[in-house]
């Protein structure tokens, strides 16, 4: 990563990757989530080309998400140790009906969340790259 940026663009894309590190992801993270190159996000973090306000919308839209699902299972692992240690405090016998239940309904959960904000990012990126091949960059 280059010590000066020439461009505030260049500047925030590499505060919000930091911001991402920070949450446990990566460059090749970022771009698998921004649909773009590997490529990409080297040469908008060495200096080399500078950002879109698109992906930069974009990238702001993500980094809120990943920060709100960080924060949320962070309060909600919390929430789950609690009330753990609550139903270890009923009898056996409940406890057992408890866990019961609670693996069953444990199963009937998708095995992935979908994201609105998400999905409309990715729509709004193809969009983007369609007007680019069609009328050119910026």
């Amino acid at each position: 990563m280059s010590a000066i940026l020439k461009d505030p663009r260049q500047e925030q894309f590499s505060t919000m990757i930091r911001t991402m590190g920070e949450l446990g992801y990566r460059p090749a993270d970022v771009a698998r989530f921004l649909n773009i190159t590997h490529g990409a996000v080297s040469q908008y973090l060495s200096g080399r080309t500078n950002p879109s306000e698109t992906v930069l919308g974009l990238f702001r839209r993500v980094l809120e998400e990943k920060k709100d699902i960080h924060t949320a299972g962070r309060a909600g692992h919390r929430d789950v140790k609690g009330q753990l240690e609550d139903l270890r405090r009923l009898a056996p016998a409940d406890y057992d009906v408890a866990k019961t239940m609670i693996s069953g309904l444990h199963k009937k959960l998708p095995a992935v969340v979908n994201s609105k904000a998400g999905a409309a990012a990715g729509r709004m990126l193809k969009k983007g790259a369609a007007s680019v091949r069609k009328h050119g960059p910026k």
